[in-house]
């Protein structure tokens, strides 16, 4: 049957991603998620009982998970395993359980547990795996656009990290130039002008600066409070690529 309350009941359990696609579930299972939604508030908490309680509410919810009739609920039941698992530490665990879930997951949702697995992945300094996971999402995934540009931030911080610096560049560029968030692209706009900084390329990362000014400069001026927000984020950038530019042109 449908169950017309499961988005408003998941929507209190849900775990780190925020999207549930459940839109089915039995009477049973719906049962199985309110059961769910109370084991987590009770171990949801920052003092020491709540920490306490994470390793077996985390065991209670794989226990639940193994009762449930559908896949998707048992998805969410074992990703919220996950984020109890994740939250103390256990992050090979929590990896597991997440990678789990995203199998039985459906479409869209498969590929926002997925993300997470991937920054699961690379929490763990697995950042081989994690690249080749927030490549594929970047570029296949079946995401919104605000999760795929963070799998494409990922793709171009890890090269960065690893040393890749060519790469990461590239990456840089075509976040910079295709994400959907205005405050997505000013990070990538800033990172690319600061490694062309960093390589000695100056002519390259006024290039960038220039095409920063030229995309972003009018949003960052609307009378609207998203403006007024950009426009801070805008101007710190600018200021801390034209300190680099100051600092490397000499």
């Amino acid at each position: 049957m449908v169950c017309a309350g499961l988005w408003s009941a998941a929507s209190l359990w849900a775990g780190w991603h925020p999207r549930v696609v459940v839109e089915e579930a039995s009477r049973g299972d719906e049962g199985l998620l309110l059961e769910a939604r109370r084991i987590r508030r009770g171990a949801q908490g920052s003092g020491d009982d709540g920490l306490s309680l994470r390793p077996m509410a985390a065991q209670q919810l794989v226990n639940l998970s193994r009762r449930c009739e559908s896949p998707e609920v048992k998805a969410e039941i074992l990703f919220d395993a996950s984020g109890l698992n994740a939250a103390r530490g256990e992050l090979r665990l929590a990896l597991i359980q997440c990678m789990a879930a995203s199998r039985l997951a459906r479409s869209r949702r498969r590929g926002e547990l997925e993300l997470e697995a991937a920054h699961l992945e690379r929490r763990l300094g697995l950042l081989d795996a994690a690249g080749r996971s927030y490549l594929r999402l970047a570029s296949e995934g079946d995401l919104f656009a605000p999760d795929r540009d963070d799998a494409a931030y990922w793709c171009a911080r890890i090269a960065e990290d690893q040393g890749r610096t060519r790469l990461a560049q590239e990456r840089w560029r075509v976040l910079a130039r295709t994400a959907i968030l205005p405050q997505r692209r000013l990070v990538a706009y800033e990172r690319l002008a600061l490694s062309f900084c960093g390589d000695g390329l100056i002519q390259e990362a006024r290039g960038v600066l220039q095409e920063l000014r030229s995309a972003l400069e009018p949003q960052s001026k609307a009378l609207t409070q998203q403006g007024k927000q950009l426009l801070q984020t805008y101007d710190k950038c600018t200021d801390r690529i034209n300190q680099a530019l100051s600092v490397h042109a000499k």
